[in-house]
């Protein structure tokens, strides 16, 4: 990012400090690099970006989004029929286990689907091929290589619910099946995944040549600075090359790196041992994320705490002891009522907050390149009480 690009961020995220609300901000700005960096590696070597929905599922930035990428890639009926009625096509779907009750409408919005199991590819068999359209199958693998190390992410590890692993198929299973998806990834370069591909290679390399795709599912950070988008595309023209696979990948957080802010209030502070500011959102209702990774986000302005001369817990206004968001450090005393931003809050928030302790759900709202916000959603009582008995 060019010294003219952040100073433009800088002006553009003042506009923040006025908002009074707890608010999700949408920055377009950001959005539309992320879609560039993504486009940009389609147009140069054999490889499709699609949306993983379950991070960022949005109606609002759909037309947008699927200006740039190749698809979507979906796990539930919901996230189909948003992406359908959406317009974003082709739909990718993978889930663990279809119900069935609403496998037939799938049918009518998808282009493809993969099955978790070589017994959910037998039991829907004969249902995709009565669909009077062509759907292109795939089997979810498990090539046995680790690369994430938090238990609660490792699709991976030992007994995972996801894909079969090699001592589990046999060669017959494979026929009239068009492609294979792995996930191994969450957060990673493209080194981890070139492991990942000699993994594949290695376990299930005697297939590769009779299948049509691969899609080698989330956790690319491709959108990041740091992240080596050449070598992406060579792994995948390597693929394209020696086995004649369409490639695929589908990542989430990396569509809206740094695109989502998520802005809140001071509510108090006190002091028991140390300074605690408690705010109007919850870790683990609006950022779920912070208290599963783990992970500290971080907030505009603050410091790694002892860097400077206030040091503050940050907390969350429900009852849960461990609604905590971390330990940061201002160059001045919090004010009540003083806005704080978080940063790098859109991909999984939205997608998974809750009203737990009846606390609201932020508003939504998009921030344009002249600073000007726009609301996209707001929430309130109704919100609450509808997902109840």
């Amino acid at each position: 990012m060019t010294v003219t690009q952040v100073n433009a961020k800088a002006k553009r995220l003042q506009q923040l400090n006025k908002l009074n609300r707890p608010s999700y901000i949408i920055d377009e700005v950001q959005l539309i690099e992320n879609l560039t960096r993504c486009q940009s590696l389609q147009s140069r070597y054999p490889i499709q970006v699609l949306l993983a929905m379950k991070a960022f599922s949005s109606q609002t930035y759909m037309p947008l989004i699927k200006q740039y990428l190749s698809g979507v890639s979906v796990s539930s009926y919901n996230e189909a029929r948003l992406a359908h009625e959406s317009g974003a096509h082709p739909i990718h779907c993978y889930s663990p286990a279809f119900e069935q009750g609403q496998f037939q409408a799938l049918l009518e919005m998808v282009s493809s689907i993969t099955f978790n199991s070589v017994g959910q590819w037998a039991h829907y068999k004969a249902q995709v091929n009565q669909y009077p359209a062509h759907i292109s199958c795939g089997l979810r693998i498990n090539p046995e290589h680790e690369e994430v190390k938090n238990p609660l992410y490792n699709p991976c590890g030992p007994r995972s619910r996801f894909g079969v692993t090699i001592n589990q198929v046999q060669k017959s299973d494979f026929k009239d099946l068009d492609g294979i998806l792995c996930h191994n990834l969450c957060g990673h370069s493209s080194h981890e995944l070139e492991r990942t591909i000699m993994s594949i290679e290695t376990k299930f390399g005697e297939y590769l040549s009779q299948l049509k795709w691969i899609n080698l599912g989330g956790g690319h950070m491709l959108t990041r600075d740091d992240y080596n988008r050449t070598h992406l595309g060579q792994l995948a023209d390597y693929l394209s090359d020696k086995y004649e696979l369409d490639v695929y990948i589908e990542p989430g957080e990396a569509i809206v790196y740094e695109a989502g802010y998520l802005v809140c209030q001071v509510l108090d502070i006190i002091d028991n041992g140390g300074l605690i500011a408690i705010v109007n959102v919850s870790a683990s209702a609006h950022m779920p994320d912070v208290i599963e990774m783990p992970y500290r986000p971080h907030i505009l302005g603050s410091k790694s705490a002892g860097k400077t001369p206030y040091t503050y817990q940050i907390g969350g206004n429900t009852c849960l002891s461990g609604d905590i968001m971390g330990e940061y450090a201002f160059e001045s005393p919090l004010q009540i009522g003083q806005p704080l931003i978080f940063t790098d809050m859109a991909q999984y928030t939205m997608v998974k907050n809750t009203t737990f302790n009846g606390v609201s759900l932020p508003d939504i709202a998009q921030l344009d390149s002249h600073g000007n916000i726009s609301p996209i959603q707001a929430f309130g009582y109704e919100s609450f009480v509808s997902r109840l008995p």
